[in-house]
């Protein structure tokens, strides 16, 4: 089973912006064989947050700045 993530930015160098507050991360899940429209179980340890995937094994899971370990 291999897990690619992807993490948004928290941080503008350029220029000044409020704090970001919600943070997503996303993914999809790609199994051994290949299998699709198989629904997979997706948490963070340590934070008690989970998702499972959608049809296309993609998933998103928000974090705000309020979650921590």
């Amino acid at each position: 089973l291999a897990l690619f993530i992807e993490l948004s930015c928290t941080e503008n160098p350029f220029w000044s912006d409020p704090p970001t507050t919600v943070m997503k991360l996303t993914g999809i899940v790609n199994t051994d064989n290949n299998i699709t429209n198989a629904p997979a179980y997706v948490w963070l340890e340590g934070l008690d947050i989970d998702t499972v995937t959608n049809d296309n094994n993609e998933f998103i899971i928000e974090l705000n700045n309020t979650q921590t370990p």
